[in-house]
């Protein structure tokens, strides 16, 4: 029934949270819902705010536009006067007609400075192209007197007319030079143009810079018909380097021979064929005619020179050069038949020749055929730093050609007028400006102030104009996006369609959720929107729209709180249904006839649900259940008051004790070994003490004592089972727990203030010294002593008689160690009371405030009090020579 109840309680809280999930959903989409709407309305409102203005201001600007159009009017109808009547005054006084001339002398003036300038700047330029050019003495001559700006006009003319006579003549040596460059230029070009082509094919794949474009046409060509094409110069390497040159130029054309497979010499001698125009200068081997010369070519004879793997190449080399001897000496050149030497001179049995050939244009083997390629890298760098070189040339005698017909051309002017011609034009301008001043200081009746004055007028009035056009424009525009706005589609925040449909779907959804609630919770969270909007002060539109932003923003708030709401809901359910499914397919619980694990959960289970656990804790059995629960409460507490916090008040007064003794101790050091008291938990009782630290950190942790039903992560379960194990122990004693210091060992650690190390008094006892076997135990009993009187620091002080008597007291300890005892036990705030024989009067006189001597003769004893003040204690322990130290024992010594 317990567990049935407790199942039950389980589905319960996780209705409680489907339904809370349920309620937050329903709430954050009702906001949402009404924040649309509302941010809708405002932003409606706004715009119809916006167009309000806007038209208000273009009515107020339109009295101010009328204003400056009317004084734009009456400006311009005075300037046309003005300017009249300033124009008839000009025409009576002739200042017209000077102004004209002043007008024209200036063109012709300008026009003169420029070419001027112009030539000048060409007789500098002329004088830098004319080097290396035959008689240049007169050429210089003339520019230097033409880039002078005050030159000598004879000397200049007389320079002129020397230079224009010389200058025909120069200008056609220099266009012969000229036609010589560009006859240079043009093959150049071609071979530069034919080397960069062949260089930029041969970064494609397959490339053959070294063949010729005839050979490549017919390689490609049956290479497309998927013949296997190779020149010759690709099968043979030249084995004796001697003989290259010789090689090479004998070979000649036969080196680009094309070879093709066998079974394709047909086909290929049909594409040969066919091309026969396109394939001028190529050459295919034919395979079907030397079948017979397969044999290793002869020692001494031409065929022997090359190396190939190819056998057609081989037979092909035999067919052709096989009877071809290698002469060394003209004797051997000399033997009837063919023969060739080294330095290329050939007999072919009638004829004899020299066959040479540029070794730059070697194409046999693969280092040839790199080198092939190299060298057309550098012919191409060569070639066109050459043709480089030529073009500057040509552009430089263009250039000087040009700068020749403009100072010295047919239909150029003199130099020497233009100056004389520029110069009149200053006087005359002179003149012309002398007489505009004249007639302009006999005055015009102010005609030309008022004139400036309007003007400036109509300049102000133009800009008011502008000014007021662009407000009126600014407001036209804001009118029209106004417009548009309201009437626009549905998704333009604050249009008409717009805020039907927001206010629509949350008519919709109003009445499906508590109003009054609802309500109550979008003003307070509009409330804090509008705490974090500006304090400076708003127009009309500007807090329409503040609002409307507040309102859109806790609608996308809520609209996200209700998404969130929405999923926890979604997995509340799950998590119920779940629990449903585990419970009615638990046997125990039965079968309801009433729901099932698929039911609504808020009209049909939760109903149930209530009704069930209702009638389970209306039960007896529930009554005794929950007496046994109280009892066990009550044991709980009553351990926890009873048992936990006596045991945690005196473990810690245990080791406050030990802490003060400690302390104490590290300041009273016995043959240089500090003694300090330590304590060792015994594992038997180690669940007690992790009780006792548990309650020191919670008091709710203890809460789980003798509970029935312990969660499996509760942190101290396995502390609480052990002790819940161990008070139940019937065969343990439980006066054992009582005292505290069952629970611990307690030993005296001592530590070399030299060295260090550490030695328990357990290993030391029976094996030290006497006073290291005292020592320990008087350690013991003043820690003892001073643990029953209270009498230590740690307890406030004194709080009355510490007695501690010996008879024979320190007998194994030096002096050193005794007063290290007796400061020790004065720490502590023991009364010690010793009695000693007299020789142990001087280590002790330091430390006791009364010293008794008794004396006995025969039967009689005699008692001696005698009353020592803490100066007195003070100068017998400072002049007791064991309390010296060595440093302070050698001063001495050495003042006496």
């Amino acid at each position: 029934m317990r567990e049935k109840l407790d199942a039950l309680k389980d589905i319960k809280v996780q209705i409680s949270v489907f339904e809370d999930s349920l309620h937050q959903k329903d709430l954050a989409d009702w906001l949402a819902r009404r924040g649309r709407w509302l941010a809708s309305r405002a932003d409606n409102r706004a715009i119809k705010q916006e167009i309000a203005d806007a038209r208000r201001f273009i009515d107020a600007e339109s009295d101010d536009r009328a204003a400056a159009e009317e004084g734009i009017k009456d400006a311009r109808q005075e300037i046309l006067r003005l300017t009249k009547a300033i124009a008839a005054h000009a025409a009576k006084s002739g200042r017209d007609q000077w102004q004209e001339t002043l007008k024209s002398l200036r063109a012709d003036h300008d026009r003169l400075a420029k070419e001027i300038d112009r030539r000048r700047r060409a007789a500098v330029e002329l004088v830098g192209l004319i080097a290396g050019v035959d008689d240049t003495e007169t050429v210089r001559a003339y520019c230097s007197q033409a880039v002078l700006p005050d030159s000598d006009r004879i000397g200049l003319r007389e320079a002129e007319r020397a230079f224009r006579t010389m200058a025909a003549d120069i200008t056609q040596k220099i266009e012969a030079r000229r036609r010589n460059v560009v006859a240079r230029i043009v093959p150049l070009e071609k071979e530069v143009a034919d080397l960069h082509k062949v260089l930029e094919q041969s970064h494609q794949p397959g490339s053959s810079a070294y063949l010729s474009d005839v050979t490549k046409v017919l390689m490609r060509r049956l290479e497309s018909r998927g013949m296997d094409a190779r020149p010759l110069c690709d099968l043979l390497e030249i084995v004796d380097p001697q003989w290259i040159n010789a090689a090479e130029a004998l070979l000649g054309r036969d080196r680009e021979a094309v070879f093709v497979e066998r079974r394709h010499i047909h086909d290929a001698t049909l594409v040969f064929r066919d091309g026969r125009r396109e394939f001028i200068g190529a050459s295919l081997v034919s395979l079907n005619k030397f079948a017979e010369f397969r044999e290793t070519p002869l020692a001494g004879t031409f065929p022997a020179l090359f190396k190939t793997e190819d056998p057609d190449a081989r037979a092909f080399l035999q067919r052709r050069y096989g009877n071809v001897r290698l002469a060394l000496t003209l004797d051997q050149f000399n033997v009837p038949g063919r023969a060739l030497m080294q330095d290329g001179l050939y007999d072919d049995g009638l004829v004899r020749s020299h066959r040479q050939i540029n070794p730059r244009d070697h194409k046999i083997g693969k280092s040839a055929q790199a080198d092939h390629l190299r060298n057309l890298r550098i012919d191409f760098i060569a070639k066109g730093e050459s043709l480089s070189e030529l073009q500057d040339e040509d552009r430089l005698l263009v250039r000087t050609v040009s700068a020749l017909h403009s100072l010295a051309g047919p239909d150029a002017d003199w130099l020497a007028d233009m100056l004389d011609g520029i110069d009149d034009c200053g006087i005359r301008k002179a003149d012309a400006q002398m007489r505009i001043d004249a007639i302009d200081a006999a005055g015009d009746d102010g005609l030309r102030d008022r004139l400036v004055a309007q003007e400036a007028f109509l300049g102000r009035k133009d800009a008011e104009l502008r000014a007021i056009e662009e407000r009126v424009g600014k407001y036209r525009v804001d009118a029209q996006a106004g417009e548009r706005n309201l009437h626009g589609g549905e998704g333009i925040e604050g249009s008409a369609a717009n805020l039907k449909i927001t206010r629509s779907l949350y008519n919709a959804f109003r009445k499906q959720h508590n109003h009054p609630e609802g309500a109550a919770a979008y003003r307070e969270r509009l409330a804090s929107l509008r705490h974090s909007r500006s304090a400076s002060p708003l127009s009309k539109v500007q807090w329409v729209r503040s609002e409307a932003a507040a309102h859109r923003k806790l609608g996308h708030q809520s609209a996200d709180a209700a998404a969130r709401a929405a999923e926890r809901n979604r997995i509340a359910e799950l998590e119920t249904r779940r629990a449903l499914h585990v419970y009615f397919n638990n046997a125990k619980f039965g079968v309801s006839s009433q729901v099932g694990p698929e039911s609504p959960l808020l009209t049909d289970i939760k109903p149930w649900m209530n009704q069930l656990i209702e009638d389970i804790e209306s039960n007896e059995l529930r009554r005794y259940e929950e007496k046994a629960l109280q009892a066990s409460e009550r044991a709980s507490v009553l351990f926890r008051g009873e048992f936990v916090n006596a045991l945690n008040t005196r473990v810690s007064k245990m080791e406050r004790d030990i802490e003060a003794l400690n302390r104490s101790l590290k300041g009273h050091p016995f043959h240089h070994e500090i003694y300090a008291f330590h304590r060792t938990a015994e594992a038997e009782f180690q669940p007690i003490l992790k009780i006792i630290e548990i309650s020191r950190i919670s008091d709710d942790a203890l809460d789980a004592l003798f509970k029935p039903n312990m969660p499996d992560d509760f942190p101290h379960k396995d502390t609480i089972s052990a002790v819940e194990q161990l008070l139940e122990d019937p065969d343990k004693d439980v006066s054992q727990f009582e005292d505290y210091r069952n629970f611990y060992t307690f030993e005296i650690h001592m530590e070399d203030v030299r060295t260090k190390s550490r030695t328990r008094w357990e290993t030391r006892r029976n094996t030290g010294s006497g006073a290291e076997q005292q020592v320990p135990l008087y350690v013991a009993i003043g820690a003892s002593l001073a643990a029953v009187y209270g009498s230590s620091g740690a307890h406030g002080g004194p709080k009355g008689m510490a007695p501690a008597l010996f008879d024979e007291a320190f007998s194994k300890m030096d002096g050193k160690n005794q007063r290290a005892m007796m400061s020790f036990y004065a720490d502590l705030g023991l009364q010690v009371v010793i009695a000693a024989p007299l020789e142990k009067k001087v280590a002790i006189s330091g430390y006791m405030h009364t010293l008794v001597e008794i004396d006995r003769i025969g039967e009689q004893s005699s008692a001696d009090t005698v009353y020592v003040g803490q100066r007195a204690r003070d100068e017998l322990l400072a002049m007791n020579p064991e309390s010296l130290s060595d440093a302070d024992i050698i001063a001495r010594m050495a003042a006496e």
